[in-house]
């Protein structure tokens, strides 16, 4: 099967900044293979951090769409995005870990930590 090519047409100044971005990337040796998945990712990314914020999706779900592994690293991801309500670090859980452990006198560590 081939593939199909799509043409869009697009003002002058838009055309001069897509040729500017296209030489740029070249000159660092980004393919636009590559720079177009960077901002596809991006694009996804922005879009989960909408649909999450609107209540459309949960954060399982924001997991599940983009690959994140732990709560952890979807915290450190919320982080980078400087998205309100997701203050929660490591370090945050291990010292809520600690006071529960000396409140309730037992170990709530959760495995594998």
């Amino acid at each position: 099967m081939e593939a199909e090519t799509l043409t869009i047409q697009v003002d002058p100044s838009t055309a001069a900044i897509l040729e500017n971005i296209r030489e740029k990337a070249e000159e660092h040796g980004v393919t636009l293979d590559a720079l177009s998945l960077s901002m596809s990712r991006q694009m996804l990314e922005l879009f989960a951090i909408a649909a999450h914020q609107a209540d459309l999706i949960t954060e399982r779900e924001v997991m599940e769409m983009l690959g994140i592994e732990d709560r952890e690293n979807l915290n450190d991801f919320f982080k980078r995005y400087d998205v309100p309500g997701a203050d929660y670090t490591s370090d945050d859980n291990a010292a809520l870990e600690e006071l529960l452990r000396l409140r309730i006198g037992t170990d709530m560590s959760i495995p594998g930590r």
